[in-house]
């Protein structure tokens, strides 16, 4: 399957989460097969896999983006908290590395809100002009 964007979030919610409550919220609340994204970026930098790349998300319906993207959330709340250092520092590598897998570029790298226009997610103050020019940099020793 040809994946063509990778789409940002915020898990909306301020503060700590566990990749247990983003279970119990998607899973069990939501009655969803899996978590809806396929990777989770920790305030700490841990980058902790969820949905496997090869079945399709559920984490942004809006233009059956689903079927062609990478979700990836961030910790935290987008509207009240920026990202940790560390945080940002993994979770730009980890974009980074999934443009290089699917060969996606650096301008298909977009926030959930730039498809669903009634969401924030992922954030008043997540910059995704900054996100893009900094996912388009890239690192030696990419793999």
């Amino acid at each position: 399957m040809k994946r063509t964007h990778v789409i940002v979030h915020t898990l909306g919610r301020i503060g700590a989460s566990t990749v247990e409550e983003l279970y119990l919220w998607h899973v069990i609340e939501n009655g969803w097969s899996d978590i809806g994204y396929h990777w989770y970026v920790t305030k700490g930098g841990e980058i902790i896999p969820c949905r496997p790349e090869n079945i399709n998300g559920a984490h942004c319906a809006a233009g059956g983006m689903n079927r062609v993207s990478i979700g990836v959330a961030f910790e935290g709340h987008g509207d009240y908290e920026d990202w940790t250092g560390l945080q940002s520092e993994k979770g730009l590598d980890l974009i980074r590395n999934i443009c290089w897998r699917y060969n996606i570029p650096a301008s298909n790298v977009k926030g959930h809100n730039e498809y669903d226009k009634g969401k924030t997610c992922p954030g008043e103050r997540i910059d995704m002009d900054k996100v893009r020019k900094q996912v388009a940099v890239v690192k030696t020793g990419m793999i």
